[in-house]
């Protein structure tokens, strides 16, 4: 009986190990992301859609029985120097395959050129197609101003059938200025007279001047390239001044962000603007994400916490098909053959071209009784 005993118990404990291969592997992401600072509100729901994304994978088996990514999540507090400080810890860890980040613009910038020299992937949120000159070791989630700002430009022309517009941007952010830039080339060379150009800090505040001068050029349309609260307060402060609601006004991608209605509450009625997810899911996948990111966070996810999780749906899909040793190189050459890849933003379908620049469907959507919904054509 001692011998039966003795028997039953070493098999209890020898389960867990007979669950999990002796061959597992942890596949070891770097994550670092604004979670913190001016660009919080679009760092924390892309860590929370990585998240969801990592744990998914490890749930379905994607990598092979008991392997699994491990994520190391990390806050740049929207900083530019602690971006490159933790890039090059990352960097400089073996172990770690590749890194989900850095979130803006300016960060992935600084950040690039490490990368091509650590030899280690940066799939970064930014949108500007500059992050990616540095090398080949740079990648991107998000389609480019040159391809989202069109879109919007097209539907302010022709459903919009605005006439005079005033344009306000982030002049000291790459990414912004180039929205700006991409919009109004694209109004006045269909006939669209843009009346005023104003630049402003992303630290601004105070928009009142800049407001009451928009109001008083009597413009039918208003186009805004700013960082999703500054946008809000802009917005809030137009309202204030008197914009009538027959005027037109049209963002970029940053009004996506849950925080942007948070802020522009009201003022945000009419406002039209791109989004690379469009809410409730246009697929299974998409649907299945929000279902768990409610489960998990209490809420519906936002524009960028779709983004997030594709991001690391792409890095899971290369680091399988680099085989069962996939090397930082294996992971960057499977990255930059990514072709219509199964994704939940855009039309569903994501692909890199040889120049590592993303493409997708990006949806065109409006605030309406504090709802996103699709943009009426």
């Amino acid at each position: 009986m001692k011998q039966i005993a003795f028997g039953a118990a070493l098999a209890a404990l020898l389960a867990p190990l007979a669950a999990t291969p002796s061959w597992a592997v942890d596949y070891l992401i770097g994550v670092e992301q604004s979670m913190t600072g001016p660009i919080g509100f679009v760092g924390v729901p892309v860590a929370n859609g990585v998240r969801i994304a990592a744990d998914q994978i490890n749930a379905s088996g994607m990598l092979g029985a008991g392997n699994r990514i491990v994520i190391d999540v990390q806050d740049t507090a929207s900083d530019k120097t602690q971006a490159l400080t933790l890039f090059s810890k990352f960097a400089g860890d073996p172990k770690v395959l590749a890194v989900v980040g850095p979130t803006s613009t300016v960060e992935a910038l600084a950040v690039s050129p490490v990368a091509n020299d650590r030899k280690i992937v940066m799939m970064a949120t930014a949108t500007s197609l500059e992050v990616l000159k540095p090398g080949p070791w740079s990648f991107k989630g998000t389609i480019t101003p040159l391809q989202y700002m069109p879109p919007i430009a097209k539907y302010a022309l022709e459903v919009g059938k605005v006439k005079r517009c005033a344009q306000v941007y982030d002049r000291q952010n790459e990414s912004t200025a180039a929205q700006h830039v991409v919009f109004r080339d694209w109004v006045t060379q269909r006939g669209v007279t843009v009346v005023s150009e104003d630049g402003v800090l992303g630290s601004d505040t105070d928009f009142t001047a800049i407001a009451t001068k928009i109001v008083a050029a009597n413009v039918d349309c208003v186009q805004i390239s700013t960082q999703g609260p500054v946008s809000a307060n802009i917005i809030v402060q137009l309202r204030q001044a008197g914009l009538p609601a027959t005027a037109k006004v049209f963002g970029s991608t940053s009004e996506s962000a849950q925080q942007y209605l948070q802020i522009a509450g009201k003022a945000a009625e009419g406002v039209i603007f791109g989004a690379d997810f469009a809410p409730g899911g246009m697929n299974d996948a998409g649907r299945a994400f929000v279902a768990e990111h409610r489960k998990r966070y209490n809420s519906d996810p936002d524009n960028y916490a779709a983004v997030g999780f594709t991001m690391m749906q792409l890095v899971a899909s290369a680091i399988k098909s680099s085989g069962g040793n996939p090397t930082r190189e294996s992971i960057r050459d499977a990255l930059a053959a990514t072709r219509n890849a199964d994704v939940i933003v855009g039309d569903g379908k994501f692909s890199l071209d040889e120049n590592r620049v993303p493409n997708y469907t990006m949806a065109l959507m409006v605030y309406r009784d504090g709802k996103q919904l699709l943009a009426p054509q």
